[in-house]
């Protein structure tokens, strides 16, 4: 039963760890100290220190406690795909194909909420190394890919429509392309920069912009260099910071260490700082100070990271050291803002993830891969989990000489943060984002394991039954609104359902009345709170 005891107070003094927290990473405070009450009432915490997860334990990691976990694996097996996180919250992924691989043209989507991936209805082309972008449509605009090997780099274009399931052919680009970018500008349109020409096996420094209004392909000023394998970032002020890349003319190094700025009001494209080392085949993100972070690649793939801010505009600043070298690897910014980058090749093919921190600019561990891959794919999805699918799992394929050993894998796992109570050791190990004593804290249910919620300490503590809230009143004073309203309404929805228990259990002797009017208006008050979960 929900005690006076037990409701939110605005004493720090009641929060026990919480109120020790030195750190919680860009999550506001109020829905930590609320923890308990967004979660609905529960027993008297303990004030003893939970056990599980507990940093000095010293336990084994219980499953719920790998960082990394698989997840069912796609019906095909896929490298050189595309995955776009949809407004739903699904996952489409397309195509797949590269140098030692032919295209597909097959599609799969996969579900969150069940773990499971779904047949999609298949591209009308096959591509590899093609580009995927989410237009403010919601629809996803897939344009170019395929290598030499395989006919050539293609110009042709296609929209995937979420709500019917359906492709349709769009507007062809100008040039034909593989391993450029496409990068989704403020205005709604695309800006596709660079690739390879297979009839010559050069680098393309042409550019274009799609119009999803008027279906049309414009092209725009040309780029300083020609460049593929590159990386495009969209800043904050709306300019494209395009960077690195190779480049095979005369006196041009392969490798390319120039950056350039694409300014859409212009249409034009101007030179920006010199990276510390050349690089192609790194991952690039952008922070949320705005600044750039380019990490790995180059000719002998470089552990080095580096960071642009274009409020300086100034040269790139070192960002700590990968422990991993890096290429072809898979990268995502996570809910609190880390970069998290995962597999890739050099010298061989590691499990070991890392994962970069804005505030202090270090990497570290974050936990390691079921499957070493490259030229896989990280997905950030809804919940926070980053999904990683797909890619080689074998010695780098340029390296292979029989097509026949070229594997593709079809294996997807997820990136998970810990529930409340595991170890840890940095904040984004946290489904809540806040590491406290070595373990992880909640602040709602939704931050701890099944069959748990959220007590009024930040820790996860077993369900309690029904009847244990039928106690439970709105403090005196609470202001309306806010989370005290949500607290008030789950305390609410607990009298009701404590009320409906007691109908229900009484004699049939008696006809049952209908509820009065101030359970009605409890009811449609409880209702109406989107951020009030079920009483447990």
């Amino acid at each position: 039963m929900c005690s006076e005891r037990d409701r939110p107070r605005g004493s720090a003094a009641t929060m026990g760890p919480l109120a020790r927290i030195t750190r919680i990473t860009r999550r506001a405070a109020a829905p930590v100290f609320l923890g308990g009450a967004l979660a609905g009432c529960v027993a008297e915490p303990d004030p003893a220190p939970s056990q599980q997860g507990a940093g000095a334990s010293g336990h084994a990691a219980a499953p719920e406690e790998e960082l990394w976990q698989l997840a069912e694996a796609m019906a095909t097996p896929r490298a050189g795909h595309t995955a776009t996180l949809l407004p739903d919250g699904r996952v489409l992924v397309a195509g797949g194909g590269s140098w030692k691989v032919p295209p597909i043209a097959s599609g799969e989507l996969y579900d969150p909420e069940s773990g499971a991936w779904l047949p999609a209805t298949p591209m009308r082309e096959a591509r590899g190394m093609h580009t995927a972008t989410l237009l403010p449509s919601g629809e996803v605009l897939v344009a170019g890919g395929n290598q030499c090997e395989w006919g050539g780099p293609l110009a042709t274009a296609e929209l995937y429509d979420p709500n019917r399931g359906s492709w349709k052919p769009v507007a062809p680009m100008n040039t034909a392309r593989v391993w450029h970018t496409a990068t989704l500008l403020q205005d709604g349109r695309v800006l596709v920069a660079g690739g390879i020409d297979c009839a010559s096996l050069g680098r393309t420094d042409t550019a274009e912009v799609y119009d999803r209004t008027s279906n049309t392909w414009t092209p725009v000023g040309a780029m300083i260099t020609s460049r593929a394998m590159h990386t495009a970032t969209l800043l904050q002020d709306g300019r494209v910071l395009v960077a690195g890349g190779s480049h095979i003319e005369v006196d041009v190094p392969p490798i390319l260490e120039s950056t350039e700025l694409y300014d859409p009001e212009a249409g034009t494209f101007s030179p920006g700082p010199a990276l510390s080392e050349p690089r192609w085949f790194h991952t690039a993100a952008l922070l949320r100070d705005g600044r750039v972070l380019l990490a790995g690649g180059g000719s002998n793939v470089s552990i080095s990271a580096e960071t642009y801010d274009p409020r300086s505009g100034s040269a790139a600043t070192p960002a700590g050291s990968l422990e991993i070298h890096r290429g072809h690897a898979a990268s995502a910014v996570l809910a609190g803002g880390e970069v998290l980058v995962a597999g890739g090749t050099y010298p061989d093919i590691a499990t070991l993830a890392e994962a970069f921190d804005p505030e202090t600019d270090r990497w570290v561990r974050a936990g390691a891969l079921r499957v070493a891959r490259y030229l896989g794919t990280a997905t950030l999805l809804g919940n926070g989990d980053v999904l990683v699918a797909g890619g080689f799992p074998t010695q780098v394929y340029w390296a292979i000489l029989d097509n026949s050993t070229s594997e593709v894998s079809a294996s997807a796992e997820l990136f998970r943060p810990r529930a409340g109570g595991a170890s840890c050791e940095r904040a984004f190990e946290c489904r809540s984002g806040a590491c406290v004593d070595a373990a992880c804290t909640c602040a709602s249910v939704d931050h701890c394991a099944a069959g748990s919620v959220c007590d009024l300490s930040g820790r996860c503590v077993p369900r309690a039954d029904d009847d244990d809230l039928s106690g439970c009143g709105v403090s005196p004073g609470a202001p309306p609104g806010g989370a005290a309203a949500s607290w008030a309404a789950a305390c609410l929805a607990a009298l009701l359902a404590a009320r409906r228990r007691g109908a229900r259990s009484a004699t049939t002797s008696s006809p049952r009345r209908a509820p009065g009017a101030a359970e009605r208006s409890a009811e449609r008050w409880a209702g109406r709170s989107s951020t009030s979960p079920s009483p447990p």
